[in-house]
């Protein structure tokens, strides 16, 4: 009767028109008070009586009356038969929907019965929508939005159909506005449809969130992060101002210092209609430049988000390298250096501001004290000029201005909290919507550039970046992607270190490392798959973390990492393509085929495409009941483009050599071995080798380039037994200019490995001329036609091997019309041969299923 009488009231004062929907309500009292109504008021009121079909179908039943009869109804406005308007409401709500061009206009919220008053004026967030419904259905929705066919879903019928309509509007581009003094008037009741469909929470969200798919989609979600409700503050001294953002260094707001008081303390004093990001960076803004240029900037703040989980403050120290890159989260072992940077949470912000003594801000810098700062070191290929400038060192500087400046700012009110009678205790600040986020993405502090806009983004995972074949390889595949409009990522989660950022140029944008001890080596404990040891990773990591630095990516290429395997079943299920790279069968110590191939089938159904760069490794996989679909060659190249120069060159000694005497002409064959002095290259073979082609014969010249693996136990004889040879390593090499002028002085490559994939140094090799000499292993011989463009060597057993490889580079030493045709041949096989012609399948294959999950 309520509802009727304001309604009625209502539409009489605005010339509208009241609907009355009976649905199938079993009391006569009902129908005869609504067809009082009708035949009393007939031109105000419409009464419609249908059978029960739900709450849905009620609504929408009125909805499609009220515009077929009312062709010119400016707006419908919603009232549940419980409820009550106060006079004036559709002149308020009707005003406001004009004033603000709003699509639907909501009012906070009123309770009668169980008495209660909620705040809804914060301003309209699709972002917090998507969390909490903060749009009552008592609204005024303009009939664009009903002609553009959003109607209530009428298979919800155990509730929250309200929350889904505005979600449906939302994504189909309407949007709302608060009328906070509307006048509606909520009825509660100790029992009712709405609390035994907050019982029913889990099971009616995951209906809205299956059906609104696009919405909950984590890049969307991170997008309206950075667009709403962004997690970090950076105060900049150099430039004096202010800039908020979920992506470091494209800050989605920004302002002059001293408006930055008076947003800190409406944040304080509203905290859920006035935005302050959670976390609160000090220093200068060249340090962020230089952290931006070299990649490092999303991953010195979600380093610094991670630790201040444990930690009151983070001090971020910036070093410059001549050539690597290297992280750490350890404290100092001596006296700490002044941060570049400091970071703190806004809880610790605030501590700060309210500690009138400075005790707080003191204690940082007290090695004493009890709670200490964490610490996050960064070197890298920074200007020294600028990192190592100690006006660059005003973190802490920063930070103690700012708490200053906040503790006395002329706008902060007496006790930090405004009088309303509302309540919005239960509402989400929108300090911590980034939390919502993240819970929603099952990520710890998911990184959001990738999201930013339609870009699309490749992440490139890899355990080391030492640049051995896999990692070269995953750079040129970068670089192929980058070519074709990508950004990548790469991420390292392994170690905290990269050998050599120029290698890094033209292929990556972004390097961050998971940082986690536990990922370093193989670490049994994760179960075994078919006699195959699992990672212990798999059950104890912090796998949360990894997916937080995939987070945003359109594809996720793994290469030999076996923790991104926990990862993958998830991206892909949330529009990931997922993408591994096989590269070799290894072997134990007691030679029995294990390795990444092996420890990839248990997640075989998490990836899209398996790639592998042999024909013989495809076969294995097929074998192992990959399905033939996820298959995809990917053959290498060399890592360096053969120049004409070089080549011809190689071309003009060898013309030389063959038109000179035979015995005049002959000089001493320069026989090269390039790669890791372990078990698996046969360094026991190379050592055997060089000693057999010592003494008479025709002269060999040796050169080994390479290091021995720590942990393998070579370390400590491998460089004397060389030495006693004659023979002086040279350390490794990662300039590929300079690989390119050793392969340039060698005759011959030798290879003698215990097992190999497809070294990629065979092809490097061959294209400038070096004949390679190897151990028929892995898919060596997919490379290498025997006796044509290069030589294999087989053996039962080692003797026979070194005893094979050192009679064929006598063979090539005696030979140099033998020598001459194999280089050639070589040259020949290898000209054209480019990443850009390889890696197209699968970059074409990876933008068409990234295409598909995008729709």
């Amino acid at each position: 009767m309520e509802a009727l009488d304001s309604a009625l009231a209502e539409a009489r004062d605005v010339g509208g028109v009241v609907v009355i929907v009976n649905d199938g309500c079993p009391y006569e009292q009902t129908h005869a008070l609504a067809a009082s109504f009708a035949a009393g008021w007939p031109r105000h009121v419409c009464y419609l009586r249908t059978p029960n079909a739900g709450l849905s179908a009620a609504r929408n039943r009125g909805i499609r009356h009220a515009l077929a009869r009312f062709p010119g109804i400016e707006a419908i406005y919603l009232l549940d038969a419980d409820n009550r308007l106060h006079r004036g409401a559709m002149r308020r709500a009707l005003a406001t929907l004009r004033a603000h061009a709003a699509d639907w206009v909501y009012p906070s919220i009123d309770m009668v019965g169980v008495e209660m008053n909620f705040d809804h004026s914060q301003p309209y967030s699709l972002l917090r929508l998507l969390f909490q419904n903060l749009c009552e259905a008592g609204s005024m929705v303009d009939r664009r939005v009903f002609e553009a066919g959003m109607f209530f879903d009428e298979d919800m019928k155990l509730g929250w159909e309200d929350w889904e309509f505005w979600l449906r509007c939302a994504d189909a581009g309407f949007r709302g506005v608060c009328c906070p003094d509307l006048g509606l008037q909520y009825r509660t009741r100790r029992e009712s449809m709405l609390r035994d469909s907050d019982r029913r929470g889990a099971e009616l969200g995951q209906y809205i969130r299956n059906k609104h798919k696009a919405l909950y989609a984590w890049r969307h979600l991170l997008r309206l992060e950075h667009r709403e409700a962004p997690r970090y503050c950076m105060v900049d001294a150099g430039s004096r101002r202010f800039q908020f953002g979920s992506v470091p260094g494209e800050w989605s707001h920004s302002g002059p210092l001293e408006d930055l008081a008076e947003q800190y303390w409406r944040h304080e004093t509203y905290p859920t209609h006035v935005h302050f990001p959670h976390y609160v960076a000090f220093g200068d803004g060249a340090i962020l430049a230089q952290l931006a240029a070299a990649g490092l900037i999303d991953w010195v703040f979600w380093q610094a988000q991670d630790l201040l989980a444990a930690h009151a403050a983070v001090f971020v120290i910036v070093a410059s390298h001549p050539s690597a890159i290297a992280v750490s989260t350890d404290a100092p072992a001596g006296p700490a250096a002044a941060p570049h940077l400091v970071v703190v949470a806004y809880e610790t912000l605030r501590d700060a501001v309210l500690d009138a003594e400075g005790i707080w801000l003191a204690s940082l810098c007290d090695p004493d004290a009890t709670a200490k700062p964490a610490h996050v070191a960064v070197a890298g290929p920074f200007a020294p000029s600028v990192v190592g400038d100690p006006a660059s060192l005003v973190g802490l500087e920063t930070l103690a201005a700012t708490v200053e400046a906040l503790r006395v700012a002329l706008c902060r009110p007496e006790d930090a909290r405004a009088w309303e009678w509302r309540e919005w205790s239960n509402i989400v600040s929108t300090r911590r919507l980034h939390v919502r986020v993240a819970s929603e993405i099952h990520a710890a502090g998911p990184l959001a550039r990738g999201a930013l806009d339609d870009r699309r983004e490749l992440a490139i995972v890899l355990p080391v970046a030492s640049f051995g074949g896999v990692e070269q390889v995953a750079l040129h595949v970068a670089r192929c992607f980058r070519e074709a409009g990508w950004t990548v990522r790469l991420v390292v989660t392994g170690a905290n270190r990269c050998e050599s950022a120029a290698l890094l140029a033209g292929a990556v944008d972004t390097v961050t490392f998971l940082n986690d001890p536990a990922t370093a080596g193989f670490n049994r404990g994760g179960a075994t798959y078919f006699g195959h040891n699992l990672q212990a990773w798999s059950k104890s990591g912090r796998i949360e973390r990894l997916i937080g630095l995939l987070a945003g990516s359109a594809a996720v290429i793994g290469f030999h990492s076996l923790h991104v395997n926990e990862a993958m079943g998830w991206l892909r299920r949330n529009g990931t393509v997922a993408v591994t790279s096989l590269h070799v069968i290894d072997h134990d110590d007691f030679g029995a085929p294990v390795g990444h191939p092996y420890l990839h089938l248990p997640y075989e159904h998490a990836y899209d495409i398996i790639t592998a760069p042999s024909r013989a490794l495809l076969r294995f996989c097929a074998g192992a009941g990959v399905p033939q679909a996820k298959l995809l060659l990917l053959e290498n190249a060399p890592s360096f483009a053969a120049g004409g120069e070089a080549v011809q060159r190689r071309l003009t000694q060898l013309a030389d050599e063959e038109q000179a005497a035979p015995d005049a002409a002959r000089r001493a064959l320069r026989v090269l071995y390039l790669g890791r002095l372990d078990r698996q290259k046969g360094v026991e073979r190379l050592l055997g080798t060089i000693r057999a082609t010592g003494g008479d014969g025709p002269r060999i010249v040796w050169r080994v380039i390479g290091a021995s693996v720590v942990g393998e136990g070579r370390e400590d004889w491998t460089t004397p037994a060389l030495a006693a040879l004659g023979v002086r390593p040279e350390p490794a090499i990662y300039d590929r200019a300079v690989l390119a002028e050793r392969l340039s002085w060698a005759d011959a490559l030798l290879l003698p490995s215990r097992w190999e994939g497809s070294p990629l140094i065979v092809l490097e090799a061959q294209s400038l001329g070096a004949v390679p000499v190897a151990t028929e292993v892995g898919a060596v011989d997919e490379m290498i036609v025997h006796g044509e463009d290069g030589w294999l060597v087989a053996g039962a057993d080692d003797a026979a091997l070194i005893a094979a490889m050192a009679e064929a580079l006598r063979m090539l030493a005696r030979d140099p019309a033998l020598r001459a045709r194999l280089s050639r041949n070589a040259m020949a096989a290898r000209r054209g041969l480019t990443w850009e012609r390889n890696a197209a399948p699968l970059v074409a294959e990876v933008e068409r299923l990234a295409a598909l999950r995008a729709r």
